[in-house]
């Protein structure tokens, strides 16, 4: 395998702690900075019979890739060379069938989906057998983020009483239910951000470290805010650095087009992964051409790196393309070309570096 060094050494020139409000708070490593590099990559595989409309999820587990496509509701197993051994569910209403596969997590040899069109549950096992489906219990909205830890699945969510621009900020962020739908946990506040601007950022994305303490990371705001695996909150964190925080009102009653010029302004949470001492939380540009030509590749995407105590590694690093997800080794795999038939997932790996 060829190497590719790629990228960027940034230092920090020396650390300090800035109170951002009464809750969080900013801090950076002293003399630390951030290296990444490409190890590898794999080319997709297809063919007329096997192939993909358009990445809607990744999750990759075991030395597989499991990816969910937005264009037709299944689930595509992709080993390290690229090969599309399995395609996993079909369209339908029945037992084991999707409409809209929305959200996807793999743990413990299962694979668990929210299908939106059939607003239900599917799980799977890893070798694509269907196992059950079950229904939420309780009445939450949202539900664009699913993570699975244990025999419990934790969900991005709204709470409908406060879905609407004057009172979204009260909704707590993050539902616990077990495997059967029923809710047993409702925690995570919203960030300040949404009750001095009303918005239509509201969902959030998450991950766990080994001790259970949960990081959430919310649309519409580069704070990070960190919970123990009691639901407790412990603190929050963040280094603004290239992310363009919003400064106004995004009305939730204007014309798409409208809407869309004032997103454009604005960075936006995309995804955080924790990893052993590491968190890797991604944010996006978004740009006029991704929008209107439905490709992510037009879009910005950036890097910023923290350790588990918060302390801002100074990154803020230009990605060659999305990071789709990390394995629990550390390699960080990046979607780097969206041509069908030449689709192609960067590997790359980060190194601390220390002045």
């Amino acid at each position: 395998m060829r190497f590719i060094f790629v990228v960027l050494i940034l230092f920090t020139a020396c650390e300090y702690v800035k109170k951002l409000d009464n809750k969080c708070y900013e801090s950076k490593s002293e003399n630390k900075g951030c290296r990444l590099y490409k190890v590898g990559e794999i080319k997709l595989n297809e063919n007329h019979k096997k192939f993909i409309g358009e990445i809607m999820n990744a999750r990759v587990k075991y030395k597989k890739m499991f990816l969910s496509d937005r264009v037709s509701p299944v689930v595509l197993v992709i080993n390290m060379k690229g090969e599309i051994e399995k395609i996993i569910g079909r369209k339908g209403k029945g037992p084991g069938e999707m409409l809209e596969v929305l959200s996807l997590d793999v743990n413990d040899g299962l694979i668990y989906l929210y299908d939106m069109g059939n607003r239900r549950f599917n799980v799977f096992d890893t070798s694509g057998n269907f196992l059950t489906s079950f229904n939420l219990s309780s009445n939450l909205y949202g539900l664009t983020y699913i993570k699975a830890r244990g025999d419990k699945l934790y969900l991005s969510v709204i709470e409908p009483k406060f879905l609407n621009p004057n009172e979204i900020y009260k909704s707590r962020n993050i539902a616990v239910i077990d495997t059967s739908g029923n809710l047993l946990a409702l925690f995570g506040e919203r960030d300040n951000i949404f009750k001095k601007f009303k918005s239509r950022y509201f969902n959030a994305v998450f991950d766990f470290d080994k001790l259970g303490n949960i990081y959430v990371a919310q649309s519409g705001t580069y704070r990070i805010y960190k919970y123990d695996d009691k639901n407790n909150f412990l603190k929050c964190f963040g280094h603004r650095g290239n992310f363009n925080l919003i400064d106004q009102d995004i009305p939730w009653d204007l014309p798409i087009h409208k809407t869309i010029e004032l997103i454009l302004k604005y960075s936006d949470t995309w995804s955080i992964h924790v990893v052993d001492s590491l968190i890797y939380y991604q944010f996006v540009n978004l740009t006029i051409e991704g929008i209107t030509r439905k490709d992510p590749f037009y879009h910005h995407y950036y890097l910023k790196v923290y350790d588990i105590d918060g302390n801002y590694i100074q990154s803020d690093i230009k990605l060659p393309g999305e990071i789709l997800d990390i394995d629990e080794e550390g390699n960080i795999y990046i979607y780097e070309d969206n041509e069908p038939g030449n689709r192609r997932i960067g590997i790359y790996r980060l190194e601390i570096t220390t002045r």
